[in-house]
């Protein structure tokens, strides 16, 4: 993962799958952007468990029955 990447993150108590993209990777989680969900737009810090997958360039994310 890097800077720029998009990402999938798994839906937690009050905040469904969304997909972020990266703007920093520190050794223990990431920095990311929402691009889709409730929090669009914001900033915040993820845990690499929390993270489903990455999207390749142009790839769609299909709901949660892709593979990664």
């Amino acid at each position: 993962m890097r800077p720029g990447d998009v990402m999938v993150i798994a839906a937690s108590d009050d905040v469904p799958e969304h997909l972020p993209q990266i703007a920093q990777v520190p050794d223990d989680h990431v920095i990311r952007i929402a691009l889709t969900g409730l929090l669009a737009g914001g900033y915040g810090e993820r845990d690499f468990p929390m993270i489903l997958g990455a999207l390749e360039h142009g790839e769609a994310w299909l709901g949660p029955q892709q593979s990664f």
